[in-house]
């Protein structure tokens, strides 16, 4: 996912030093911004426990609907930079079965969802005419997880361990907007979040396990600049 985002990053920004700049295109999209998004998330978790062999991998899609602040300043003629916060809420969530060695031993399934997450971006923009702005952001992104285990092997069979947690990560993005009127642009962007991998010990889920999210979307939507 890493690749494809540096790839449409370098496309994007090649394309738009290819167009001719008009006088100062970057006064047509400075200021603040409303935007309103769909999103398809991929989750690729990966879930390991102490005993060798022991591994799950929950990886599915959600969908969500994200709403968003941005604000992007002049710095020359074609150029823009500012800052982004966006609140989004998703819903279903990728299961998987923990497993030994690949075999055919089902150990316990796994329910893993990222319901909400709030991102703070820095942003460069390239606008090369008044109606077209690619952009590239990095930043942080808060994502609130919730976990569910339920054991299928062994004496504790049928047990239910749920947990939440908010984790933060780093966040990627890569995407486009184009003029529909003089207040309202689409959008189309693309994002990877890298969260570190975390070990939850005692009581929380059926023994010591380490969880390893990793989140990337599609997004489209529609914005408003005041």
């Amino acid at each position: 996912m890493i690749r494809h985002i540096i790839a449409f990053t370098l496309t994007t920004f090649i394309s738009a030093a290819a167009v001719t700049a008009q006088e100062n295109p970057a006064n047509e999209w400075q200021g603040l911004s409303f935007g309103v998004n769909v999103s398809q998330l991929e989750l690729a978790n990966r879930i390991v426990f102490p005993a060798p062999g022991l591994h799950a991998e929950p990886t599915g899609n959600e969908m969500g609907i994200d709403l968003s602040l941005e604000y992007l300043a002049s710095l020359t003629p074609n150029i823009l930079a500012g800052i982004e916060l966006m609140y989004a809420h998703n819903v279903n969530a990728p299961e998987g079965i923990t497993q030994y060695n690949n075999l055919n031993v089902d150990v316990s399934r796994w329910r893993v969802d990222a319901e909400r997450s709030l991102r703070l971006l820095g942003k460069i923009a390239v606008a090369p005419s008044s109606s077209s702005l690619f952009y590239v952001g990095a930043g942080i992104n808060k994502v609130h997880f919730s976990f569910r285990e339920t054991t299928l092997f062994g004496v504790g069979a049928g047990t239910v361990y749920n947990h939440a947690d908010t984790l933060t990560g780093h966040i990627i993005v890569a995407g486009m907007d184009q003029k529909v009127s003089d207040n309202l642009s689409l959008r189309v962007e693309v994002s990877h979040t890298e969260i570190n991998e975390e070990l939850y010990e005692g009581s929380i889920f059926s023994g010591p396990t380490w969880i390893d999210p990793d989140v990337r979307s599609v997004s489209v939507g529609i914005r408003y600049h005041f």
